[in-house]
């Protein structure tokens, strides 16, 4: 997905998820599947999760926060895991933006999902989006 899409998509809604356009139906705007990247854009935050097939920073948890860190000044996280049987669980990310000394505000938030979808998600190249309440 295009930057300029993620752009136009959060001026036009205040909650969107992002995932594979193969979970969708029909026309574009209509994602079915597994929330990959849900953005609330009034609470400023972004969350990503490793509960899928491609998610490509799998036990890298550490580098990935610093990669956010290191583009975007994302400094606040919280973690969410999913417990499963095994030694191995995964995860939700949610990242709060916040206004820092005018390093990060939400006007980064679609850059920020851009990145995910490129950084985290590689062999997602075809994404949709659908609204949600």
């Amino acid at each position: 997905m295009e930057l300029h899409e993620i752009i136009q998509i959060l001026k036009e809604n205040n909650k969107v998820v992002f995932g594979p356009r193969e979970s969708s139906k029909k026309e574009r705007g209509n994602y079915l599947g597994l929330h990959y990247i849900t953005a609330d854009i009034k609470a400023k935050k972004v969350m990503f999760t490793s509960d899928t097939m491609d998610y490509t920073m799998s036990r890298k948890l550490e580098e990935a926060m610093e990669k956010l860190f290191s583009e975007f000044g994302v400094v606040r996280y919280k973690v969410q895991f999913h417990i499963h049987k095994g030694d191995w669980h995964d995860k939700d990310i949610i990242l709060q933006l916040e206004d820092i000394d005018g390093v990060q505000d939400s006007d980064v938030m679609p850059e920020i999902i851009k990145f995910i979808q490129d950084n985290f998600y590689k062999d997602c190249d075809d994404w949709d989006f659908v609204r949600t309440k």
